[in-house]
C-alpha cells in the first residue's frame, strides 16, 4: 500500500523484497543487488565501448569505471541507481540488435527491456527520444524501434494514475531566479552538474581548482581529438547529448534547491559518458593517451580517498557533522529508544547501531511503533515534500500517538558552497540543514 502511494515505480521495490527476503541482514542484501547491478553494469558497458570504438578505447574504459567515485560511491547503495544503469545498457544492446537484425521478435524484447526500465524509474523514459533520434541518423529500423516502444509505454499506461496524482500533489515550484541572465546559469549549470559529477564524484569540491581544473583539461583534450580524429559513430553521439540535456531540464524543474541537479538520478548515463571519454584518449598519438588517464585515474583515487576518510559525509555540497549528530541521537535515544534515520552513513558513526533504521528500507513501521519506544528521528527538512516517504511517516506516528519532544539543529554546508549556489542563482541560499526530532509516545 505504500507503494502505491510513491511516485516511484514499484520493479526496484519488488526486485529489492525478493532479494532480502532470506536474509537476516536485509540492508547488507540490499547493498549486494546494487553490487551485482554494478557489477554487471561495467561489463556490458564494456561489450559495448569495445564495439562502439574498439578494443583500445574499451581497455581505457575498463581502467576508468572501476575506478569512477560516482560508480563507486552510487554501486552500492540500497536505491535503484545501480539497477536501472544495468536495465539501461541491457535495453541499449536490445536497440543495437532491433537496429542491426529487424524483426518482431527483437521488437519484443527491445519493449521488454523498456518496460523494465520505465517500471524501475521514469527518467529512462528519456531514452525514447535518444533512441528514435538513433535511428533517424541510421536512416533504417525507424518503424521496428517506434513500434517497440509503444508497446512499452502501453505496458506503463497502468502507473499513470499514479503518475499524475503524485504529480499534482506536488504544486508549482520556481526553480530559477527572476533574473534572466541568472536563469540562464542556472539552467546551463543544471546541464553539465551531471557531466561534472560523473567524472569527478561527489566527494571533490567543485571549487578544488587544484583537483578539478586537471580532470577539465584531460577530459577537454579527450573530446577534441573525438571529434577531429576519424570515424565515431554519430548516433552514439546523439544518445548522450538527447538524453542528457533533457534529463537536466527535468531535474531543473522538479528541484529547486541550489546546484542539487540530481546527477544520481542520472547515473543511467555514467557508462555512456565514459566511454565518450576512453573513446576520444584512444584516439590521441599513442605518447600522449596516458597523460589524461594518469590524470583521471589521480583525480578518482583521491575522489576514492576522500570518501574513505570522512566515511562518505563529505560531499560537494554538504558536509556532514556526523560526530556530533550521531553523539545527539545517541544520547537522546537513551536505553531504549529507536533511531530512524535517512542517511545510512549514520551507522559508521553510532556506538551500537543495533537500534538503527534506515527510512529508506523501514519496514513495518506500525508494529515499530506500536512497541510505544522513544523515536529519534534524523532527517533532512527539504525532504518533507507531498508525495514522499516522511510526511506519511510523520502522519503514522501522529497516529500512533507520539508528540515531538525535541529538535536540534545541524548545519551541513560550508561558506564555499553558498557562495557557490548564491553566485550561481542570482538570489540567497539557505544554508542546509540536519535535523535530530525526538518523538516520545503519550
Amino acid at each position: 500500500s505504500r507503494v502505491l502511494t510513491d511516485i516511484h515505480p514499484p520493479l526496484y521495490y519488488i526486485a529489492a523484497l525478493g532479494f532480502t527476503h532470506w536474509s537476516v541482514d536485509s540492508l547488507w542484501m540490499l547493498r549486494l543487488l546494487s553490487v551485482v547491478c554494478g557489477i554487471g553494469s561495467m561489463l556490458i558497458a564494456f561489450i559495448l565501448c569495445r564495439r562502439y570504438f574498439g578494443r583500445v578505447a574499451g581497455d581505457i574504459f575498463l581502467i576508468l569505471m572501476p575506478l569512477n567515485c560516482h560508480f563507486i560511491l552510487f554501486s552500492k547503495m540500497g536505491r535503484y541507481y545501480a539497477p536501472l544503469m544495468l536495465l539501461v545498457l541491457l535495453a541499449q544492446l536490445a536497440f543495437d540488435r532491433l537496429a542491426a537484425r529487424r524483426g518482431w521478435g527483437n521488437v519484443i524484447l527491445y519493449a521488454i527491456t523498456l518496460t523494465l526500465c520505465f517500471y524501475t524509474n521514469l527518467v529512462s523514459l528519456l531514452i525514447i527520444p535518444a533512441h528514435l533520434m538513433a535511428v533517424l541518423l541510421r536512416r533504417k529500423s525507424f518503424g521496428y524501434v517506434f513500434a517497440g516502444q509503444m508497446y512499452a509505454l502501453a505496458a506503463l499506461m497502468g502507473w499513470v494514475p499514479m503518475i499524475l496524482k503524485q504529480l499534482s500533489a506536488k504544486g508549482s515550484m520556481s526553480p530559477f531566479a527572476t533574473d534572466i541572465p541568472f536563469s540562464l546559469m542556472g539552467f546551463t549549470a543544471r546541464v553539465l552538474w551531471p557531466i561534472y559529477d560523473f567524472s569527478f564524484g561527489e566527494n571533490i569540491e567543485p571549487w578544488n581548482a587544484i583537483v578539478v581544473i586537471p580532470g577539465l583539461i584531460a577530459i577537454l583534450v579527450a573530446f577534441v581529438w573525438f571529434l577531429i580524429r576519424g570515424t565515431y559513430r554519430l548516433e552514439f553521439l546523439g544518445y548522450l547529448i538527447w538524453v542528457l540535456i533533457p534529463l537536466a531540464a527535468l531535474t531543473g524543474l522538479l528541484l529547486p534547491v541550489g546546484i542539487e541537479f540530481l546527477p544520481s538520478r542520472a547515473m543511467f548515463l555514467l557508462p555512456f559518458w565514459l566511454m565518450l571519454i576512453a573513446a576520444g584518449i584512444s584516439r590521441m598519438p599513442r605518447q600522449m593517451m596516458p597523460i589524461p588517464i594518469i590524470i583521471l585515474v589521480v583525480v578518482s583515487l583521491i575522489g576514492n580517498y576522500q570518501y574513505m576518510r570522512y566515511a562518505g559525509t563529505v560531499h560537494s555540497t554538504y558536509i556532514m557533522p556526523w560526530n556530533e549528530i550521531s553523539a545527539e541521537a545517541d544520547r537522546l535515544a537513551g536505553d531504549d529508544g529507536i533511531i530512524i534515520a535517512d542517511d545510512e552513513s549514520m551507522a559508521f558513526y553510532l556506538p551500537d547501531d543495533s537500534r538503527l533504521r534506515f527510512l529508506s528500507v523501514l519496514e513495518n513501521p506500525q508494529r515499530l511503533l506500536q512497541r510505544h519506544l522513544p523515536i529519534i528521528l534524523v532527517i533532512n527538512p527539504r525532504d518533507l515534500t507531498p508525495g514522499g516517504m516522511l510526511d506519511p511517516f510523520l502522519d503514522l506516528l501522529s497516529d500512533e500517538g507520539y508528540r515531538e519532544s525535541k529538535t536540534l539543529q545541524f548545519l551541513i554546508e560550508d561558506e564555499n558552497s553558498l557562495r557557490f549556489k548564491t553566485r550561481l542563482l542570482g538570489r540567497e541560499v539557505s544554508r542546509a540543514k540536519k535535523e535530530v526530532r525526538l518523538y516520545l509516545p503519550n
